[in-house]
């Protein structure tokens, strides 16, 4: 490095890092980086396991696993994505790390959630904005393939808590 050369801050290291990762890895990694975070959050914030019927486990099955992730990275993800490109990103390249994206998925992604969890949705949405992001530079159809399985991820901690809880109570 020359004496004029910036050394890029530590964080920015590490997300160049998992940026690097093959697409698995990264999905992976990220969705592990969540859980470091969420959890401790989580814990402070004193949130439980919703406790629900029996008979509404079909139900929470589907609606967690399966159409929560699509609606929901179709709103929080592509659609904000999409409205991005249109009004900020049409003069020139997307940025690397579209924060104001990010941002912005995490916003709606607080938007579609109880109010009380809305230190949870936030973190989350950013961490689905960012997985979104880095795929949807290269493909937009991969950006929400991996985005709904990430979030299918998450979810199926959630239901499996609930379904524990359930079991055990």
């Amino acid at each position: 490095m020359g004496a004029g050369d910036v050394v890029p801050h530590a964080s920015v290291r590490l997300l160049n890092r998992i940026d690097g990762l093959c697409d698995w890895r990264f999905a992976v990694y990220l969705w592990l980086a969540r859980w470091v975070i969420i959890l401790p959050l989580a814990f402070l914030l004193g949130d439980k396991p919703p406790t629900i019927s029996p008979s509404a486990m079909p139900a929470l099955f589907v609606g967690a696993l399966i159409l929560s992730p699509v609606v929901e990275t179709l709103l929080e993800c592509t659609l904000v994505y999409q409205l991005g490109k249109w009004f900020f990103w049409k003069k020139g390249p997307r940025p690397s790390r579209p924060w104001g994206f990010i941002v912005a998925a995490a916003l709606m992604m607080t938007v579609l959630h109880p109010i009380n969890s809305s230190p949870l949705s936030f973190t989350t949405g950013a961490f689905l904005g960012y997985c979104y992001a880095h795929f949807a530079a290269h493909s937009r159809l991969r950006a929400f393939a991996f985005t709904t399985l990430y979030h299918t991820g998450i979810n199926t901690v959630g239901v499996t808590l609930v379904a524990l809880k359930l079991v055990l109570s």
